[in-house]
């Protein structure tokens, strides 16, 4: 909607409502106030005549709306092209989803009504919904995100040694709970372990503590881990295992997000292995 447009509907719609509104303007401490009541009401148009203006005026309005949201839909379509050919060129791994495009490691969700982006990794939200205007925007949001990613990245000897010291407290924890199966640990709960463990080796390494440490940042860590475990120390090593459907749905999380040309993967528990 142009903003033309816009001041010539609003102009319609209090044109419409001005007799109306004289009503509230009435001062009812004066003795004539009852005369001028009965003044505005034999002047107002007839409830069908003013039913039928606001009908008109908003069938206008709506149509204006509808071009202003196609227009910005194109738009963004072409801001959207232009980033993924760019990404292309530099051949960075694309895949087009519904709502979303896969680039790299990261997640591209679209609402392109409202010419906006969100940025995500594993289906975690990295970057919340951003509006653009044009496609250095969603260059910049998309490189922040990439940096983000960059900056909680462990090296390999650190997960290796973070990851294992919260497996192994999870499972003597588990044992001494008598739970079955304690060689299987809950991913969630290795999570949070996790992030006891990284603040323990921190503390111990004399390293400066990170601010944060969300489940994102840990997804990516978890899936490097992964892509590297032929590098891991065999005794060291922690692999992942499936659950059933409904464990699926209530306990699981997804990882394999490193290549946006392989599905993504919903796991349950991290084992030794």
């Amino acid at each position: 909607m142009t903003t033309e447009n816009f001041k010539q509907l609003q102009n319609e719609l209090k044109s419409i409502i001005q007799k109306l509104n004289t009503f509230n303007k009435v001062n009812l401490n004066k003795a004539e106030s009852f005369t001028e009541i009965e003044r505005i009401i034999k002047s107002l148009p007839s409830s069908e005549t003013s039913g039928r203006a606001i009908g008109e005026w908003q069938k206008k309005a709506r149509i204006e709306v509808d071009k202003a949201k196609q227009a910005r839909k194109n738009k963004f379509r072409g801001i959207l092209a232009g980033f993924i050919k760019g990404q292309q060129a530099k051949r960075v791994p694309t895949r087009e989803f519904g709502q979303s495009w896969r680039v790299g490691p990261l997640a591209v969700q679209l609402r392109s009504e409202f010419a906006q982006i969100q940025i995500a990794y594993n289906n975690e939200v990295v970057i919340k919904w951003s509006s653009l205007s044009q496609t250095d925007d969603i260059l910049k949001i998309y490189e922040a995100a990439l940096k983000k990613l960059e900056e909680t990245t462990l090296p390999l000897n650190k997960q290796v040694e973070v990851f294992w010291s919260a497996y192994d407290y999870l499972r003597w924890q588990q044992t001494r709970n008598n739970v079955s199966h304690p060689e299987l640990v809950p991913l969630k709960n290795f999570y949070l372990e996790t992030k006891v463990a990284l603040t323990r080796f921190n503390l111990h390494k004399k390293v400066t503590l990170q601010k944060e440490y969300p489940l994102w940042a840990f997804l990516y860590n978890l899936d490097i881990y992964h892509s590297k475990i032929a590098e891991t120390p065999p005794k060291n090593r922690l692999g992942l295992q499936t659950g059933s459907q409904d464990q699926s749905r209530k306990m699981g999380i997804v990882t394999n997000g490193l290549n946006p040309l392989q599905d993504y993967r919903t796991y349950c528990y991290i084992h030794a292995g």
